[in-house]
Order: C-alpha cells, then structure tokens, then sequence
C-alpha cells in the first residue's frame, strides 16, 4: 500500500512540474522579434504592425507596450503557453 501511494505522488508530482513548465513558458519575454511592416491609422489613433519572430521555432502570444502618444513605443513581445513550438 505504501509503495502504491508512493508511486502515485511521484507520478502527480511530475505532471504538476510539466504543467508548470507549460503553463509558465507563455511568460518568457521572446528577444527574436522582429518588425516587417506597419501601418497608421489616418486619425493617428491606431497603429498596426507585423511581428515576425527570427528563430525557427516559437510564436509570439502578445506584447506590452511601455510608451504612446508622443513618447516612442518599446514593446515587449511573449510566448505562447505550450513550450518550445507552440
């Protein structure tokens, strides 16, 4: 009984580490980023832009943008959730 319960925990212990690791891989800021294109709205309200990422393996989740208006845009892009080639 000792030795079933003990397998039991290890095995649950493992898939929390995996799930973690899944689930905290869309919170690394990527660095490979780059922009191809972009675009003004004519009311100046909207910018859009395409984001490519330069590594052959990833995506990009999102950004923050630090910066608008008169002061220059720094973005910062994200993962997605789901590790390596997600």
């Amino acid at each position: 009984m000792k030795k079933k319960t003990l397998i039991i925990t290890a095995i649950a212990a493992i898939i929390v580490l995996i799930a973690s690791y899944f689930w905290g891989s869309g919170f690394y800021k990527r660095t490979d980023v780059a922009l191809s294109d972009y675009s003004v709205s004519e009311d100046g309200t909207e910018i859009t832009f395409e984001a490519h990422v330069m590594s052959s393996m990833g995506y990009i989740r999102g950004f923050k943008n630090y910066g608008s208006g008169v002061k220059a845009h720094y973005l910062t892009f994200f993962s997605t959730f789901g590790g390596l080639n997600s």
